[in-house]
């Protein structure tokens, strides 16, 4: 079923001389079929940690895997390491509050999203049914939330291509992300396998029935419409970015702040992500056993038969003859966008 149950908490640490709280604080979770609890997290997290830390607040939810994901999204502009943040009061009380409310829409939501998980194992029966006034409404909303996380990841796909370039250039830094390199490696080729050996990999396949599901949300006929619902300050920030992205980012205090941008964005994409799963979950309760919402969305869900091949026993019973079958990938690189906050740059 959809969700693992648990706790939130938030754990701060204290300064070793005068005792007072710091601004750093730690958001993580502890999941209930662990047998574990926040108490036990704070006394491992004490280890190695010189400066004595405070279980500050407690959250329980059914889903805190998901919340967990919200929460360092949505709040990665005050980042600074892993799940420690940097918090003033102010902000630690916005942040459990957004935890508390997030652990809310969990429970009302986990019945919801339980019911289309059921409902994706279920075979569809072919009919389209018409849609009901809040199916429209909850289409709009979809495509509403989705054109903004779409926009966020454009703008994360630039910002990836100009830090790549910069990278090879010598020009930026580490405050945007990191461009990694991936040395090549040797691999089981499996097509090879089969071209050469034909007789021995079909001796280890086998017909299988499996269920294929494929659900797809029908795309807008006039974009402009959910534009329009857009909120001005998304379009704001969105600008904004790309226009300081426009001007490059070759100096210290444009990355800083391009960064800065992006973690924003970043919170901005998280909530919408979450809007559009609960919104295809409510279409997929909508359509029930049909296979189609006119004008809505597709949900065939069939029988299929599926060749299966046994690659763990022929690799143990013909380990000589797969050694042959070993082909050379190339390294590759691959750009990592910064999850942190950016440390302030240097004006000297």
């Amino acid at each position: 079923m959809v969700g693992i149950p648990g706790e939130i908490y938030f754990i701060r640490e204290t300064d070793y001389h005068t005792g007072e709280l710091t601004p750093f604080t730690k958001i993580g979770i502890v999941r209930d079929h662990r047998e574990r609890t926040s108490e036990q997290r704070l006394t491992e997290h004490q280890t190695g940690n010189p400066r004595p830390l405070v279980l500050y607040r407690v959250v329980h939810s059914p889903m805190v895997e998901w919340i967990e994901t919200q929460l360092h999204h949505r709040n990665s502009a005050h980042r600074v390491e892993g799940e420690w943040f940097n918090f003033d009061e102010n902000q630690l009380s916005a942040a459990i509050l957004m935890a508390t409310d997030l652990a809310a829409q969990a429970k009302e939501a986990l019945e919801m999203l339980n019911a289309a998980e059921l409902l994706g194992r279920q075979f569809s029966d072919g009919t389209t049914i018409q849609p009901k006034d809040e199916t429209r409404r909850t289409f709009m909303t979809y495509w509403l939330n989705k054109s903004v996380s779409l926009r966020v990841e454009k703008f994360q796909s630039k910002l990836k291509s100009a830090l790549a370039v910069a990278h090879s250039l010598g020009e930026a830094g580490s405050v945007l992300g990191a461009v990694r390199e991936h040395e090549g490696s040797w691999s089981f080729d499996q097509k090879l396998f089969r071209a050469r050996y034909p007789e021995i990999a079909a001796a280890y396949t086998h017909l299988e029935s499996q269920q294929k599901s494929r659900f797809q949300i029908n795309k807008l006929d006039d974009q402009s419409k959910v534009d329009a619902l857009i909120p001005d300050e998304t379009w704001a920030l969105l600008e904004h970015a790309e226009s300081v992205l426009s001007d490059g980012i070759g100096r210290a205090t444009a990355q800083a702040r391009i960064g800065q941008l992006q973690l924003e964005l970043r919170a901005v994409k998280a909530d919408a992500d979450w809007v559009c799963e609960l919104a295809a979950a409510e279409i997929k309760v909508d359509c029930g056993s049909a296979e189609r919402i006119d004008g809505v969305c597709l949900w065939k869900r069939v029988e299929q038969k599926v060749n299966i091949t046994d690659w763990v026993g022929i690799t143990n019973d013909y380990a000589e003859l797969c050694r042959d079958a070993y082909t050379f990938k190339s390294g590759r690189k691959s750009v990592h966008l910064a999850q942190a906050q950016a440390p302030a740059p240097r004006t000297d």
